[in-house]
């Protein structure tokens, strides 16, 4: 796990840099292409090497909602629910419900609500400006107009 975080935290710091300096000097769609060939081959290294993500047969899968997808498949034949979902659409419904379940005491308690209320709406501004905003009020020809070189400086400025 820890190398994993290092190299998230690696990538997150250089990656802008590297990504502003390849698209000075490649353009933007060569470095689109390049990017995600590195990813599609990142994907399918990954999927061969980690445990985590290798192919298993049915028989191995085990998943925390088995156990009551029994009993959640019983109550919906004894109330006549149409039977022709799925049983991951059914897990996944249950899991949802299940959590939403466990939110619903948090959530009655004031200030709990409002701290969840207040944390939503910092991330929902924070990931929409950091990422849409702010390269454009950089690269804005009128105001500062960063290369995407500087651009990508900024980013990882902001990584640190």
């Amino acid at each position: 796990l820890a190398p994993m975080m290092s190299s998230f935290s690696a990538g997150a710091a250089l990656g802008p840099v590297i990504g502003g300096v390849l698209a000075d000097r490649m353009g933007i769609e060569s470095t689109f292409h390049l990017v995600g060939g590195i990813y599609l081959s990142l994907t399918a290294l990954n999927q061969m090497v980690l445990n985590e993500t290798k192919l298993k047969s049915v028989y191995e899968r085990t998943y925390p909602w088995n156990k009551e997808q029994s009993s959640a498949k019983r109550k919906q034949r004894k109330k006549g629910v149409n039977e022709e979902k799925s049983s991951r659409d059914e897990s996944l419904l249950d899991s949802i419900a299940d959590a939403m379940s466990q939110w619903s005491p948090l959530l009655k308690i004031e200030n709990v609500r409002n701290v969840v209320i207040i944390n939503g709406f910092y991330w929902a501004a924070l990931a929409g400006s950091q990422m849409t905003l702010l390269p454009l009020i950089l690269t804005n020809p009128e105001g500062l107009a960063f290369t995407a070189t500087q651009v990508g400086k900024v980013y990882m400025g902001m990584s640190l």
